[in-house]
This record gives structure tokens, sequence and C-alpha cells, in this order.
């Protein structure tokens, strides 16, 4: 079969005929038909004759007396039945080439378009209508539609096909905040979470695909239920002064509030209240009289309310006459501040606390040269004071504020020193030799003398020190 096209617009197929042992096979639209000639037939096999259509190999017109006229709608021919094939006899000698045959007459064509076809056409030609299978014949040329289609109905689907291998991975989607730029992976695909722009990489590069996963805004929703009422927000800051309003008409008086440091008497303004001092009791005026409501403004007593800080030390206040002569002061007396004990001696064992938890007040003293050892002076306060070649052996100072003290020379030896703050205190060359001094803070201290962080000795007043 010979497929050609013309004008680009159908499809024509004429058909071949080829001969073998006598006997020609013509396929007609799919219709295989056997020629041959009277002498051709067997004895014993029966001729056929028939006319085959030059519009899809439809036989009609078939019998077996003799041929019968096509009338010009198709195509004579015959064919006869044989009985089976003898065994095969030797090759014959090849006979020679017999003449060319004339050129036989073009056949029916089928063409194809993809709509319906018009205008004239060839006589017997086909055409399929390629958009939904539909048939034409050409009918005494013009074309007609044979209203059968070669396309059928869709069929049931088939069974699911086994799952195939996993494929390698792809480049994949990332995401960005800008437009990317530079070198990529071709494949790969990246979108601008900024406004849902795609990009895709292409040759290695990235290119805009001028297309966005984000949509055009869509309508307004309609009107929500309202919620529930929120709570009161925070008071917001003062608002700017408006402008001076119309000044309005003045009101009638309204009632007053009239206080005094006794009971109310004589006339009044009714609705007039009177609150008297002393007591806060509340009268009000009641047609024209004043009334005890029984009623007081002023609450009961309350609680003592706790002791508060001590204040700061006040200014020191101008010196006061000189005082009378005393008696000899006795060194084992309470102290107080700015007591002058210099060269007192005390039997050991003195105890000059207040309390078991409150230390004697030497705030200022002068002790120097007093002999005060294995005495009890624990959480004593000797900020300022002047204890420069004093005698504390043994002595118990725990706990006890030397802030800014003179301790120049003093002996501690075998002191208790613990906890005590010796902040800016002068102790130069004092002798702490078996003293008990953890926790102390505010100057280092070494056996049998101190020494600066400089190397040299005393006075290290004011000396960041550590034991």
């Amino acid at each position: 079969m010979k497929r050609s096209s013309r004008e680009g617009e159908h499809e024509e197929i004429s058909f071949k005929t080829s001969y073998r042992r006598g006997v020609s096979d013509t396929d007609v639209g799919g219709v295989a038909v056997v020629a041959s000639s009277a002498s051709d037939a067997s004895p014993s096999g029966t001729t056929y004759y028939a006319c085959v259509s030059a519009n899809g190999g439809t036989l009609f017109n078939v019998n077996t007396t003799a041929p019968k006229s096509c009338d010009g709608k198709g195509k004579a021919v015959k064919w006869s039945q044989v009985g089976p094939a003898g065994p095969v006899g030797p090759a014959g000698a090849n006979g020679t080439n017999g003449t060319n045959g004339m050129n036989g007459a073009n056949g029916a064509s089928i063409l194809s378009s993809m709509s319906a076809p018009s205008g004239s056409c060839s006589t017997g030609n086909i055409n399929i209508e390629l958009t939904n299978g539909e048939l034409w014949n050409c009918v005494s040329s013009a074309w007609s539609d044979s209203n059968t289609s070669l396309k059928g109905s869709i069929g049931s689907s088939g069974p699911a096909g086994p799952a195939g291998a996993t494929g390698a991975t792809g480049p994949g989607v990332t995401t960005s905040t800008n437009l990317l730029s530079g070198s990529c992976t071709t494949g790969a695909v990246d979108v601008d979470v900024a406004n849902g722009e795609v990009l895709n990489c292409i040759a290695g590069t990235w290119t805009d695909s001028g297309s966005s996963l984000r949509g055009p805004a869509g309508p307004a929703g309609s009107q929500g239920v309202p919620g529930p009422q929120g709570q009161v927000g925070p008071m917001g800051s003062q608002g700017i002064p408006g402008p001076q309003g119309i000044p309005g008409v003045n009101g009638s008086d309204g009632a007053s509030i009239i206080t005094s440091a006794t009971a109310p008497a004589g006339a009044c303004s009714t609705m007039d209240t009177y609150v008297v001092l002393s007591t806060g009791e509340e009268w009000t005026c009641t047609a024209s009289v004043w009334t005890d409501s029984g009623s007081s403004l002023m609450g009961p007593a309350g609680a003592t309310g706790a002791t508060g800080a001590t204040g700061a030390t006040g200014a020191t206040g101008t010196p006061g006459a000189n005082g009378t002569n005393g008696v000899a002061y006795d060194c084992t007396a309470r102290a107080y501040p700015g007591i002058d004990l210099a060269d007192c001696v005390v039997t050991p064992g003195t105890d000059y606390r207040v309390s078991s938890s409150i230390g004697p007040n030497f705030i200022g003293a002068n002790l120097t040269f007093a002999n005060i050892q294995g005495s009890l002076l624990y959480n004593g306060d000797f900020r300022g004071a002047n204890l420069s070649y004093g005698n504390f052996e043994t002595s118990a100072f725990a706990g006890a504020n030397f802030y800014t003290a003179n301790l120049f020379g003093a002996d501690f030896t075998n002191a208790d020193l613990q906890n005590t703050n010796l902040a800016n205190a002068n102790l130069s060359q004092a002798n702490l030799s078996g003293a008990l001094v953890s926790g102390h803070f505010g100057t280092p201290i070494t056996t049998n003398q101190t020494v600066c962080t400089d190397g040299n000795f005393g006075p290290c007043i004011g000396a960041n020190l550590s034991s």
C-alpha cells in the first residue's frame, strides 16, 4: 500500500497488486481478494465473481456463475477455491521477462482533515475527520457524512501497573526573601516569600518566570459577628488641650462644705455640710438647721508603725558651753561615743557589751595606750576611734566595725577579729600574732605586722586588701 499527500489537506491510499503463481492478491480496505483467470482454476475448484467498492473495500454482486457489471461503483474481481497444496515440484527454469503492463487507473483515496470536509471531491474518496473519527464518503463529487466514526467508545480502565523505581532526587524547590542572582543548578525552582514570585534555574542562571504563587487580593469578607467585650485598656496619655469653649451660663450655687473646730450653730443653707476638725464629726443642713449625721470622717487610730531606719548623721552642731568638772572616769563604765579611755587599765574579762547581741559604742573614742586585754567587745562600733598602742590581747572583737579607726601599733595578740570591718583602718605596725582574722575585709593581715600591697610598712589607709 502506498500513502501520499495532496496539497497538505488529505491523505491518499492507493492499492498495489502482487502476483504469485498466476494468482493476484488484492488488499482493498483490509479485504484480501484472490484473483485468477479461468485457465488457472482447478478442475475441482469453484470460481467466484464479485465487485469491490471503491469507498471501503466492500464486496457486492458475489456469485459463481458469471461476472456481474459493477456499474462504475467498484472494480470487478474473481477468485477460486482450491484444494490442499500438493508436494512441491522441482524448480523450473527461469522464464523470460514479460513486457511491462500498462499503468492502471488511480484508485480511490483516503483523506483526513481536522474538521468536516467541504467543497468538491473525487467520487469514491473517503475523508476521516481527525477530531472525532467521523467517516465521510465522496458521492457524486460531494462529501456525505456516513454517520459512522472510527473512534470507538472509551474502554474500561486497565489494572494499575506496578510501582516504578524511585527516581533520582531532583534539584528541589527553595525559598528566599528576595530575587536570587548568580549561578544555580539547572531545573531548580526558588520562590520569593516576599511576593510569591517564582524563579527557574535555566542553563545555570536564575530566571524570573513572570508568575507568582500569590494571587490578587480577594474581595472584602462580610462583617463578622461582634466579639466579646475586651478588657479596659490602660489609660492613654494626656491629649492636646482643645480650644477654649464658649463660656456657659452660670449655674446656681451648689452646696458648701464648711469646717470649724467646734460644732456648728445658728441658721444654715440647706444641703451644706459642716465638718468638726477636732473630731471629724459630719453635720448636714436640713431645712436651714444643722443636724449631726452621727458619722465621722476620722477613722479609729491605727496601730503604732514599725520604727523607721536610722537617719543619716546630721551636721555637727556648734560647740556647747564648757561643763563643770566631773569626777574621775571609771574605766569599767559603759562606753559611749567620744568616751576618753586613754591610759585606762581594766580588769581582764570586762564585758563592755550592752547586751549579748548589742556591742559597745566607741565611735570616735580615745583608747590610746588603753589596756583592755581579755575583754568582751563583740559587734563593737569603733568607727573613727583612736586605738593606737592599745593592748587588746585575747580580747573578742568578732563582728566589730573598725572603719577608718587608727590601730597603729596596737597589740591584738591572740585576739578574735573574725568577720570585722577593717576598711580604711590604719593597721601599720599592729601586732596580730595568733589573732583570728578569717572573714574580715578591707585590709590584708600578716603575722607580727601589717604590710601594704606596695611592699612597704603602713599606714595603708584606704588600701583595698584581702587576707
